[in-house]
């Protein structure tokens, strides 16, 4: 069931830019545009994530604020991620002379980026979000009054365009009713006339590509998606979608609990289990206990998420658990997790899914633990369904 709309925009930033975005929501007020925007975090007690999650669901557009502050904050990427997975439309707009990191510039490769240099907040900008909400931007009492004087100004002048106009009109009438003898000119008139119109159209249809292609919505996310976060594959539920769609990660259904034990440091990749696996998997013998369980009781593509990925799972455990709900299937995401990066050789990474984010900056869910100690394993896989 689609989420209810409650605003046109959804405000993604960094608080340090704070001065700034207020300026853009005076923008968006002045204009009647509605917005979310987190300003003083959510309450204590309250679920940051989902309430989140749940406003961006309600929005029409993304809107990302995008400086060298936000480039450096976890929660607006992953806000991006998860408006991308729900095929919404992101806004980037640089307010600074920073350079965007690869990994974000990446997400906006087939988007038009505004800048706060080039594109000033008001109207410039405004005018671009009302295009892509639909709406007409009114004018203002200043901007009404400068068209009626411009109006004032160039009366004459379409007078005399008009005169001009109607003089051009009657020589080509006078000329159209002179006899003409040679009728091969006729027809290569028509024929070039039928050619130009033949012409008109193709460049018309390229225009009209050309401004599409130009619209600030990824071309992934212009096919509606077949998979969602929270749907069931293969074996589990999906907790991420790659940007172009092609790829998605699942988390499976079944858990088990265990410790690492032994020493290495050799598995510190943060960002892809699979490396880490493979690391501590090598040869015939694995001393690792909680490894040789996924090798013995899970298929090979399956393995024990890095820190970054078992962050995604605990940031979406609430649409993750809804779904292990609805579907009567597997356990449910809560307690503490072993991650399968290591910070040294007799510690690893550890995140606390019970745990409950006072605000976007809070980390107190992550930890490193002794390798020795008994927690929580949750195995995860990649699968390819761009031809599914």
């Amino acid at each position: 069931m689609a989420a209810e709309i409650k605003y046109d925009i959804f405000i993604s930033y960094s608080r340090k830019d704070s001065a700034v975005v207020d300026k853009i929501c005076s923008a968006l007020d002045k204009y009647e545009l509605s917005y979310f925007r987190d300003t003083e975090g959510i309450a204590v007690g309250h679920n940051f994530p989902e309430i989140l999650a749940d406003a961006i669901c309600q929005s029409r557009m993304m809107l990302y604020v995008a400086s060298e502050n936000s480039y450096k904050s976890r929660f607006t990427v992953k806000e991006i991620s998860f408006a991308y997975a729900k095929e919404m439309m992101v806004i980037p707009y640089v307010i600074d002379n920073s350079s965007m990191p690869p990994s974000i510039s990446f997400m906006f490769s087939d988007v038009n980026i505004k800048y706060m240099k080039d594109t000033p907040i008001d109207p410039d900008f405004i005018d671009d979000l009302c295009a892509h909400l639909g709406k007409k931007r009114e004018p203002t009492d200043r901007e009404s009054g400068r068209l009626l004087e411009l109006i004032s100004n160039r009366t004459n002048q379409l007078i005399i365009v008009i005169c001009m106009m109607a003089v051009a009109l009657g020589f080509m009438l006078f000329d159209r009713f002179q006899p003409d003898e040679k009728e091969h000119d006729t027809e290569t008139t028509t024929q070039t006339t039928t050619s130009s119109n033949e012409t008109s159209e193709e460049i018309t249809s390229e225009e009209d590509a050309a401004r599409f292609m130009n619209l600030s919505i990824p071309n992934t996310a212009l096919k509606r998606q077949t998979k969602q976060i929270g749907d069931i594959h293969e074996d589990g539920i999906i907790f991420d979608i790659s940007p172009d769609s092609k790829v998605v990660s699942v988390v499976n259904y079944r858990q088990f609990r265990g410790e690492w034990m032994t020493c290495s440091t050799l598995a510190s990749d943060h960002h892809d289990g699979r490396n880490n696996m493979q690391m501590l998997t090598q040869g015939n013998h694995v001393t690792f206990p909680i490894f040789a369980e996924v090798m013995n009781s899970y298929g090979e593509e399956w393995y024990i998420p890095s820190v970054n990925e078992l962050e995604m799972i605990y940031l979406r455990r609430d649409i993750l658990n809804r779904a292990m709900s609805e579907s009567h299937m597997g356990d449910l995401i809560d307690g503490t997790y072993w991650s399968s990066t290591e910070t040294g050789q007799r510690s690893a990474h550890v995140i606390d899914c019970d745990y409950e984010m006072k605000h976007d900056e809070d980390e107190g869910y992550k930890s490193q633990q002794d390798k020795y100690r008994t927690f929580n394993v949750c195995v995860i896989a990649k699968f390819d369904i761009s031809e599914k």
